[in-house]
């Protein structure tokens, strides 16, 4: 039988390629690659746009897929061969020695065995491509890729990618699959029923901006949401399972992701974080942890410390112990033996900018007055959450919605009346509106126990620094 062979030229390198079989191709651009140009798939000015970690993850997947392919091909080679041996080779043999029929049977044994491996071995390619297919659609402009499955049969894969993840119909389609997403095969449901403390569905808070496309791969992570759920309630290593960042708070844009979290048993750690690696469905992020781990997670003075607001107003889907929702409640917060320094710290910083501010004025530096100041309204707002039950400074994407939701009733401003105050010394350091917010804060803290400590700095009541902020005017 003679071997087909493809002669083209590399679309990267330019040098004339023969090779066996059909030319290699870039997923991406479905130009034609030389094997030293071609990136686990992809050409050189694709793969360059991937990150170190995605680069490392598609080649690792890459090579499962073909060594995986190797192994199918090599089953088929041996079904042949038990053809063959059938035909031809058992008659002539065993006929002399043995019945017919014990010969047969022995033939068509040779015959099931790779036929069977086969179907242990697709499942396993059918989740490597769908692996190497999520790192790809990680970046945008990789997004629409048209996947050429040359000798594959399409409904077989289907039907393999649906045993991974479960969908209510298939789309059929001939050779070439556009996949959308990672669930592209799954028909839309209705939206799974995420537990926020604002109680709203996720729907009922949906832009009317988000495109039918996104709106479509929303509808494919809540099919694979509800999934994952089901796997956390079923299963008795996994005994905390909840959904953070902004979907798990109730705030829902087009933009938004999905950080999904599971926290399993101490000393199953290697075996879940293989099952659920980071990164394996597109637009959805997966952490795993154990109960240990999870405790530890961004404690208080700890480098990761900064995250704790992640785990603010989250409620979680799955909780068999009692224990992960007390956790998520006090990472949420300022541990209480560390309130009174944090408040002490920021307040002095607070008031120190304030001061300074107020100096570049008197000393004609517009620019420096509204650097201090704006230095000033972190600690500011530091100073404010933790008053209200120790609560943390939110990240800024969500304070609009944290003061209407959750607001600071001992603060005597509505929400609006705050943000506008903010706003003008973010635009021109006004001096009166700084010091109308400093009057608030200094109250605040006198009524709340901090009084001691205004009294301490550097410019206490009566002495001239102090009087100096209190009577200033803005030239």
């Amino acid at each position: 039988m003679s071997r087909i062979y493809s002669t083209y030229h590399c679309a990267a390198c330019k040098q004339s390629v023969t090779q066996s079989g059909r030319a290699l191709e870039c997923v991406a651009c479905l130009q034609p690659l030389c094997s030293r140009c071609n990136s686990s798939g992809l050409c050189p000015t694709h793969f360059a746009m991937l990150s170190r970690q995605h680069q490392e993850e598609l080649q690792r997947y890459y090579k499962e897929q073909k060594r995986l392919e190797s192994r199918i091909n090599t089953s088929g080679g041996l079904v042949g061969g038990g053809v063959l041996f059938v035909i031809i080779a058992i008659p002539l043999y065993l006929a002399v020695y043995l019945s017919f029929i014990i010969a047969l049977s022995l033939g068509l044994s040779l015959m099931v065995l790779p036929i069977v491996y086969v179907g242990l071995v697709r499942p396993k390619l059918a989740r490597a491509r769908l692996d190497y297919r999520s790192i790809l659609r990680q970046y945008p402009v990789l997004g629409k890729i048209k996947w050429r499955e040359a000798g594959i049969d399409v409904k077989t894969e289907e039907r393999y990618l649906r045993m991974e993840i479960p969908t209510k119909s298939a789309s059929r389609q001939p050779v070439e699959i556009v996949y959308s997403s990672i669930a592209a095969t799954t028909k839309p449901v209705a939206a799974p029923k995420i537990p926020v403390p604002a109680k709203k569905g996720l729907e009922s808070q949906a832009s009317n901006k988000i495109s039918a496309v996104e709106q479509s791969n929303q509808k494919d992570s809540e099919e694979i949401y509800k999934a994952l759920l089901g796997e956390a309630r079923n299963d008795p290593n996994i005994v905390g399972f909840f959904l953070g960042g902004s979907l798990g708070k109730g705030v829902f844009s087009e933009h938004s992701d999905w950080d999904v979290c599971f926290v399993v048993r101490d000393g199953t750690i290697d075996e879940y974080k293989a099952k659920y690696p980071r990164y394996k469905y597109p637009g959805m992020e997966l952490m795993t942890q154990t109960v240990s781990q999870f405790r530890d997670e961004a404690a208080w003075g700890s480098p990761d410390a900064w995250g704790r607001y992640d785990y603010a107003w989250i409620t979680a889907a799955v909780d068999k112990t009692g224990e992960i929702q007390r956790i998520l409640d006090e990472k949420g917060r300022i541990p209480p033996e560390h309130v009174k320094g944090f408040v002490e710290r920021q307040l002095d910083t607070y008031i120190n900018q304030f001061y300074r501010s107020l100096k570049c004025f008197r000393d004609e530096h517009g620019l420096g007055a509204r650097l201090e100041a704006n230095v000033g309204i972190e600690c500011l707002f530091n100073v404010l959450f933790a008053l209200h039950d120790r609560r943390l400074k939110p990240f800024y994407k969500y304070l609009k919605w944290e003061l209407k939701n959750h607001p600071l009733e001992k603060v005597p401003y509505t929400a609006d009346e705050l943000m506008n105050k903010i706003k003008r010394i973010l635009d021109d350091a006004n001096v009166e509106t700084q010091r109308d917010v400093f009057l608030m804060v200094e109250k605040l803290c006198r009524d709340e126990g901090y009084g001691y400590y205004i009294d301490q700095w550097d410019g206490a009541p009566g002495q001239p620094d102090f009087v100096f902020m209190r009577t200033f005017k803005q030239p």
